[in-house]
């Protein structure tokens, strides 16, 4: 089973179903990933057999042989500004530093893609590899 990065949420829910399903006599291998976009590649190449994945992340992905099997809930997107930064709507991103996460996760694809649709592109800002906890660790200080 493909997951996310160890500590993230979907390889917390991985080692949950490790574990659940131990108890049915089915071994399962948890695979820590950078994320949703490695785990569509990783399946397309056969590599495991299931894998979280972002909703969204695979729009773009001609992957055939791949199927949905569950819709495990919802995730909203956080945008989180510093209060007095004069941001009011994602356009006022522009040319700004923006904490989208690292490549192959699905939070910089979706980040990437509500960007675009703001008419941003990924030269028009300083975009940075930073997620979670260390991505508030940089608002907080203000980097």
């Amino acid at each position: 089973m493909a997951t996310g990065s160890e500590g993230g949420a979907y390889h917390l829910y991985g080692l949950r179903y490790q574990a659940l399903l131990a108890q049915e006599g089915i071994d399962v291998t948890v695979r820590p990933t950078s994320g949703s976009v490695e785990n569509i590649h990783l399946l397309q190449n056969g590599q495991p057999d299931v894998a979280f994945v972002q909703g969204g992340t695979g729009a773009h992905v001609d992957a055939p042989g791949l199927r949905s099997l569950a819709s495990l809930y919802y995730e909203p997107v956080w945008i989180l500004v510093r209060k007095h930064a004069g941001i009011e709507r994602l356009y006022d991103l522009k040319r700004r530093r923006i904490a989208i996460d690292h490549d192959g996760s699905g939070t910089r694809e979706i980040a990437l893609l509500l960007l675009a649709d703001d008419g941003i592109a990924p030269n028009d800002s300083n975009l940075l590899p930073l997620g979670g906890q260390e991505a508030v660790n940089a608002l907080r200080a203000g980097r």
